[in-house]
């Protein structure tokens, strides 16, 4: 219950654009289900006006 206050928050910043930016996103995507084991929804984890959406 308390997983939003003790997560520790990291930002990335992406010096270029994807050469595939939806393959990327759906990297991404995958990446953060398995870590979560899709107890989550991902998009808990990325700001949506970060340009990659």
């Amino acid at each position: 219950m308390l997983i939003n206050h003790n997560e520790n928050n990291l930002e990335v910043f992406i010096n270029s654009k994807p050469e595939n930016a939806e393959q990327f996103i759906e990297d991404l995507k995958n990446s953060i289900d398995e870590i979560t084991k899709g107890w989550r929804n991902w998009k808990d984890y990325i700001e949506i006006n970060t340009g990659i959406d």
